[in-house]
């Protein structure tokens, strides 16, 4: 992988550490709310494809 980028370890120590320090712009947080919202809906549609999948398997 390489060393870790500064501005990841920057986000971790602003963001999550800090969060009384982060200051988001508008469009910073409108990437990160659609990431995280991609990540969930990808994460739901692979459990209703496994769970279909596991369904159709065991009639």
């Amino acid at each position: 992988m390489g060393p870790i980028p500064i501005n990841f370890t920057n986000f971790f120590s602003d963001y999550i550490f800090f969060p009384e320090h982060a200051q988001l712009d508008e469009q910073d947080k409108c990437f990160y709310i659609s990431l995280a919202l991609g990540i969930l809906s990808i994460g739901i549609i692979h459990a209703v494809v496994g769970i279909a999948w596991g369904v159709s398997h065991f009639i």
